[in-house]
């Protein structure tokens, strides 16, 4: 079952708990035709995060941390 979260004059957001699919709807030139996307659990995650990282980049926000290097697997402390 579809349920409605934000609705403005540009667009629309709605999300299916039991399909955990949410969709955007933007509106378009032509009011009659819409432009949506269905996004599953996943791909919200992935949109957040990038949201985020816009986000602290438009407020010129500096970065607590440096993120782990892509390149392999974290290095582990060996000695105790």
């Amino acid at each position: 079952m579809w349920k409605p979260m934000l609705h403005t004059d540009r667009m629309d957001i709605q999300m299916n708990t039991e399909n955990q699919i949410m969709e955007i709807k933007l509106a378009a030139q032509d009011p009659s035709s819409p432009v949506s996307i269905q996004l599953n659990h996943a791909e919200v995650i992935e949109m957040i995060q990038a949201m985020l990282e816009i986000n602290r980049n438009f407020r010129g926000d500096k970065a607590y941390f440096e993120p782990a290097p892509l390149n392999g697997p974290p290095e582990s402390d060996t000695h105790l």
